[in-house]
């Protein structure tokens, strides 16, 4: 019979902690990403390539790391904890390379958003001042048609 001690959270914290602290984190690591905002389809397609560079031939890491990254939305820490067995001493620059694609496309999805949506203000805009125009047009080309009918016929 197999026998097994109960999982103390203070003890995988601490674990957590001192394996942390090996690696030298970026302060980029620190910003957060809207994972909803994120381009996944360029980023899959980056992390393919680059792990393709790093452990060729291996689509089980990349499917790992798909999963890691997209399904459970893990941090650039935990990342790195999660791949040191595997890339080694090229974890952290992967990690860094794919957190800094991740802002970059998180923000260029913000700006193709905010460019839109000013896009549609701008023509709102534009739609109201041509109302505007029309009514004020209207409104005085009647007005000289009615002054000018009611003087031709007196």
């Amino acid at each position: 019979m197999l026998r097994t001690r109960p999982i103390n959270e203070s003890e995988l914290d601490r674990r957590r902690e001192k394996d942390l602290s090996e690696f030298n984190f970026p302060k980029l690591f620190s910003r957060q990403v809207d994972y909803a905002k994120v381009d996944r389809p360029a980023l899959e397609s980056y992390i393919e390539q680059k792990t393709n560079e790093l452990v060729p031939d291996d689509d089980i890491i990349v499917e790992f790391i798909y999963n890691l990254v997209f399904e459970e939305k893990i941090g650039p820490k935990d990342l790195c904890l999660q791949l040191k067995p595997m890339l080694d001493e090229k974890t952290l620059d992967f990690v860094h390379e794919l957190w800094k694609k991740m802002i970059e496309s998180e923000q260029e999805k913000k700006d193709t958003y905010r460019e839109r949506d000013g896009r549609r203000v701008q023509r709102v805009h534009d739609d109201r001042n041509e109302d505007r125009q029309r009514k004020l047009h209207g409104k005085s080309k009647s007005f000289k048609r009615a002054k000018y009918k009611r003087s031709y016929r007196k």
